[in-house]
């Protein structure tokens, strides 16, 4: 399976519950308010969770093997040669838990590819030429997610 970038549905606002996701000031989510990307079958998902002002990060959230890596990002627009619009994720450093260091190649891969996810429908609504994802080098390990796994 892939991602699929979508609304938060009903029958899984358990599942959305139980994952643990916070927001800057550590307060949990509530699921009705969300959409996701998410890999059912890999049981991968991200979220965005945003920043509290303009001038301060753009946070998302990769939740892997019970783990939340945390990502400061940001995203833009800008045009194409072809007249089109891209969309450009700037991944300036992974927050990834200790635990998952052994597995940092993988979760690498998976979290470009869900980035790379159509999230608002604009390239298939053709305006938008493609996404790309500019992974950074900096990787922070912690020693535990921000749930404490």
């Amino acid at each position: 399976m892939a991602f699929v970038y979508e609304e938060v549905k009903e029958e899984d606002y358990n599942l959305f519950d139980s994952l643990g996701w916070k927001n800057v000031f550590e307060e949990r989510l509530r699921h009705h308010v969300y959409d996701w990307c998410k890999d059912t079958e890999r049981d991968a998902y991200l979220l965005v969770i945003g920043s509290f002002r303009d001038e301060t990060p753009f946070f998302c959230d990769f939740w892997y093997k019970h783990r939340i890596v945390r990502i400061d990002t940001k995203r833009r627009i800008a045009e194409a040669e072809n007249g089109l619009w891209d969309v450009i994720w700037n991944i300036n450093c992974l927050y990834l838990p200790q635990s998952l260091c052994e597995e940092q190649q993988e979760l690498l891969q998976l979290i470009e590819e869900a980035f790379r996810v159509d999230d608002e429908g604009l390239i298939s609504k053709h305006c938008y030429g493609q996404t790309i994802v500019n992974m950074t080098n900096h990787i922070a390990i912690i020693e535990k997610d921000y749930n404490g796994n």
